[in-house]
């Protein structure tokens, strides 16, 4: 599960499923996403966990394991093809969040 943070603000989040034979859910190598049912609790363990290592910008990748989620990396260097698929352009998200003034905190 992959959650992209901007302020600490959860502003995409998606599943990743890697292509058949393949073990990497990269959609780079194949891979595909889903954006149905976000579990809330991991939104707001990627927000906690973005804030205390001053993440304000950031894809951080989920995994969930005998019940328990597990933040098992964190990308300054995101990719974006999981905002495009969304429609989504991060300079028009952060022009947004700049004239809502919740750029910074």
């Amino acid at each position: 599960l992959r959650v992209i943070l901007i302020n600490y603000e959860p502003v995409l989040a998606y599943w990743r499923w890697p292509a058949p034979g393949e073990f990497r859910a990269n959609l780079n190598q194949g891979g595909s996403i889903d954006f149905n049912d976000i579990p809330g609790e991991v939104l707001s363990m990627a927000q906690e966990y973005a804030r205390k290592c001053k993440f304000n910008d950031v894809g951080l990748d989920l995994l969930q394991s005998s019940g328990n989620w597990y933040v098992i990396e964190a990308n300054m260097q995101y990719g974006r093809e999981g905002l495009k698929r969304k429609n989504m352009v991060l300079k028009e998200v952060i022009r947004e969040k700049l004239l809502q003034g919740t750029l910074c905190d």
